[in-house]
């Protein structure tokens, strides 16, 4: 997990449009949102891990402790059940909504792909070590 400490920002995305379209927003929310860079930043003190999405002045904080229940905080407002966990050095997020949403955080050299399935929609978003 240690691989994941640090800040991040999105170099790179593909599918957001279809993914915020699942998540239910309407076609022009979906290009805004899909528009937007986000920076992430993670750190970590004893066993309580925390995730900072930052948009702007906008800011999203997750914490958690691996496997253990959340609840995990969004973008657009509502929160949402998660468990994370550490799955050969992937960093994996289960949601339990309707939709059996997952995300998977992975180290690929330098950068973080994060990669989330939401029903039948796959989104990648890839962000440089800063």
């Amino acid at each position: 997990m240690s691989a994941f400490i640090g800040k991040f920002k999105a170099i790179s995305s593909s599918n957001l449009v279809a993914h915020y379209k699942e998540c239910g927003m309407s076609d022009d929310e979906a290009h805004r949102m899909a528009s937007l860079t986000w920076t992430l930043e993670f750190s970590k003190k004893d066993t309580i891990y925390t995730i900072k999405a930052f948009q702007g002045h906008s800011v999203v904080v997750n914490q958690f402790q691996l496997g253990k229940e959340i609840d995990c905080n969004h973008y657009d407002g509502p929160t949402t059940k998660a468990v994370m966990v550490l799955d050969d050095n992937k960093l994996v997020v289960t949601f339990g909504d309707k939709k059996g949403a997952r995300s998977v955080y992975e180290m690929v050299g330098n950068e973080l792909r994060v990669t989330t399935t939401m029903g039948p929609v796959v989104s990648v978003i890839t962000y440089a070590r800063q």
